[in-house]
């Protein structure tokens, strides 16, 4: 038994093939909430990037395209090396913003993407926060960091576009 533990390891070592480090559970729940709150980011901001007319709404869109892509990379590469299993769908709650806003055009089409962003945005707001604050992975700390400051800028742009009432 002990022999072939250690020959699998040497295999491991020797091919390059993938090692686990640990993760705790709520380092893997934020991991996996993420990964759920960037899906759900990406479908919405793409969508606008087709259908938005405000050059305000545009810009926005791209914002959190390109935030939404460059965090996919960190959760998909993070969960790889700490076996994370995670979603590849966004949330319900995403799904449903999706919904609601697709058939929608010109400003009202405007107004309710930068609603929907103000509203994931805030949302995930906690969650960041309390990652970047007690997660126990230093790593996560750091990107939990880089999206609170990315979540609190598109909640201030995207009230601006569409002020809540």
């Amino acid at each position: 038994m002990k022999l072939a533990v250690i020959s699998m390891l040497a295999f491991a070592l020797a091919t390059g093939a993938p090692t686990w480090a640990a993760v705790s559970s709520d380092d893997a729940s934020f991991v996996q909430s993420a990964q759920q709150d960037v899906l759900g980011n990406y479908a919405l901001a793409s969508l606008a990037r087709n259908k938005a007319q405000d050059p305000s709404a545009k810009a926005l869109a791209d914002q959190v395209a390109a935030n939404a892509a460059q965090a996919s990379i960190f959760i998909k590469s993070y969960a790889k090396t700490h076996a994370v299993a995670l979603e590849s769908q966004p949330s319900i709650h995403a799904s449903n913003q999706y919904s609601n806003i697709s058939s929608e055009k010109g400003p009202v089409f405007d107004k309710g993407f930068a609603q929907a962003i103000y509203v994931d945005a805030n949302m995930a707001l906690d969650t960041y926060k309390d990652e970047a604050a007690s997660g126990s992975d230093p790593a996560l700390r750091d990107f939990a960091k880089k999206q609170l400051a990315a979540m609190q800028q598109f909640s201030k742009t995207a009230q601006k576009l569409a002020p809540p009432q």
